[in-house]
């Protein structure tokens, strides 16, 4: 059965118009960046943005004269990024997945994971992508990378909304959404239904793995990394699992252990 992140292909052009308050919100991304960059290094140096999505922080980056690598799974959102750049700085984009990167070892000196793109697989499977960041990252790099606020996330959860959005390709799509707390998984499962006037568009079922700030620290300390921070992040209020995040940066220590499993590009 396909992963259900890979509605973001098949239905990637509903996902972006629906989900607009996101992906065409300027503000959003600044108030981001606000935080992002108070960590980012003072030199130009090559950032490694994964799921990167339509660019939004990627090209934020470049504006600020790094030089970005950026990485999504969506062929259709790299699309959008590719169109955006013909008017933005050159980024270069990829299509991948984090699990298993095509880079050679030792290769970033920061790398990035924003706009709450991590926790939507198993435990190993998103240990993996942690994983797979400390290999590629210099000596002495950094891992930015943000997790919904678990905390303030189950005191503010909905188990329903509906709103009624307009779209430019679809009309006015009804937006229904469900979620429920599974404490033993630690995992908020969610379904999300969006229809117009004619048929239903999308309907699926997904799953986020919500961390404690505590968990995610002694998961990167198991990987390798050294010094591990945190920062609690607030957004807008109508953006609901988006809206409380919280920022991990983790450095890897002045050497690594060997490597195992490397990749190479």
């Amino acid at each position: 059965m396909s992963h259900w992140t890979n509605t973001y292909e098949t239905h990637g052009r509903l996902i972006y118009e629906v989900d607009a308050d996101v992906y065409q919100n300027q503000n959003l991304t600044n108030k981001e960046m606000d935080y992002v960059k108070m960590f980012l290094p003072t030199y130009p140096s090559p950032i490694l943005d994964l799921a990167c999505g339509i660019g939004r922080h990627a090209f934020a980056m470049a504006d600020m004269s790094y030089m970005v690598i950026a990485v999504d799974k969506s062929l259709f959102f790299l699309s959008i990024a590719l169109e955006k750049m013909k008017s933005r700085r050159y980024v270069e984009f990829h299509e991948g997945d984090a699990r298993k990167l095509e880079f050679r070892s030792d290769f970033f000196p920061t790398v990035t994971i924003l706009g709450n793109s991590f926790g939507y697989f198993r435990d190993a499977e998103n240990e993996k992508i942690l994983r797979e960041v400390f290999r590629v990252l210099k000596v002495g790099g950094t891992l930015i990378f943000d997790v919904v606020d678990r905390e303030r996330c189950l005191q503010k959860i909905i188990p329903y909304t509906h709103q009624s959005i307009e779209t430019a390709s679809f009309g006015i799509v009804s937006d229904e959404r469900w979620k429920k707390w599974d404490s033993d998984r630690r995992t908020l499962c969610c379904r999300k239904r969006h229809s117009n006037d004619e048929r239903v568009l999308l309907e699926t079922d997904y799953e986020i793995r919500l961390y404690e700030g505590g968990e995610i620290q002694q998961i990167l300390l198991s990987i390798g990394f050294g010094h591990v921070s945190m920062t609690k992040c607030e957004y807008e209020s109508n953006l609901g699992l988006m809206s409380n995040r919280l920022m991990m940066v983790a450095s890897t220590p002045n050497a690594h252990p060997p490597h195992h499993n490397l990749a190479a590009s």
